[in-house]
């Protein structure tokens, strides 16, 4: 990366906050902004939910509690299944399939895919979130996870599946105490991802995540209930984004003028 690039970074959120249309905060992938009768998803799967519920002392240690971690994720499948049955996902047409049992081959692909998730969600914060987002990135949203959940699609009947993870960190009463006489200590917070994933490609077709500080408890169905709505609140969302996104090609023209070409530093580029 040139020094020139570094020093246009600076500069990206005054040129967003000029722009008539902000960009979503969720990612949708350039399939749907290029080809409008790009197919949307319809059947979905909702493949197993991991939520990490941590307890985290006055002094600043984290320690994973099972107990809250199966209880955290028991409430956001449950909070996200009563949305998708109940049509809550703001006008899309999914239909949320039962998972039958599968060949032991495929529950094993499927944890693979939910560990690599993690890692492409991080990568996707990294490049396409914050004042050292990636414009051609955001433009051209294209993060895959392979296309090993081929077979799943074919027994199952769906076309999509999504993917649900998330953490939540819980404070001592010591540490909530010590947070009222010390700014540098802090509240616990919880955070939720989602992404919709074609079984057949792989391919991520939107991603987004909720935050919340101090105020949420994932292990509290109610406050579950509340991050999951939040996830799914402008969903699909695709005309807003493909306004908001327009607004990156004048980056994207300057960075070419400069002579570098568009280059990702994620695990996950195709």
């Amino acid at each position: 990366m040139t020094i020139r690039h570094v020093l246009w970074y600076p500069f990206l959120a005054i040129f967003l906050a000029g722009c008539a249309q902000p960009l979503p905060q969720y990612r949708v992938h350039h399939s749907f902004i290029e080809s409008p009768q790009t197919r949307a998803p319809r059947k979905v799967l909702v493949l197993p939910v991991d939520v990490v519920i941590k307890e985290v002392t006055a002094g600043g240690v984290a320690e994973e509690v099972p107990d809250w971690s199966r209880k955290g994720s028991a409430n956001v499948l449950a909070a996200l299944t009563k949305q998708l049955r109940s049509g809550g996902t703001n006008r899309a047409k999914l239909q949320l399939l039962d998972t039958p049992k599968l060949p032991e081959a495929d529950t094993k692909a499927i944890q693979q895919h939910l560990a690599l998730y993690r890692r492409v969600a991080a990568t996707v914060f990294s490049v396409t979130y914050g004042e050292r987002a990636w414009p051609q990135k955001i433009y051209r949203f294209d993060y895959t996870l392979g296309n090993g959940l081929k077979s799943v699609a074919g027994r199952t009947g769906a076309d999509s599946a999504i993917l649900l993870m998330g953490e939540d960190s819980v404070s001592t009463a010591g540490r909530k105490l010590a947070a009222l006489f010390l700014d540098s200590v802090s509240y616990g917070h919880s955070y939720l991802t989602a992404a919709i994933v074609n079984l057949n490609t792989g391919d991520i077709l939107w991603f987004n995540y909720a935050y919340q500080y101090k105020s949420a408890d994932l292990r509290e169905p109610d406050d579950a209930a509340k991050l999951v709505a939040q996830l799914f609140e402008e969903y699909p969302g695709v005309e807003q984004y493909k306004a908001g996104s327009e607004r990156y090609k004048d980056l994207i023209e300057r960075y070419k003028a400069d002579g570098e070409e568009s280059r990702d530093p994620g695990v996950a580029r195709k």
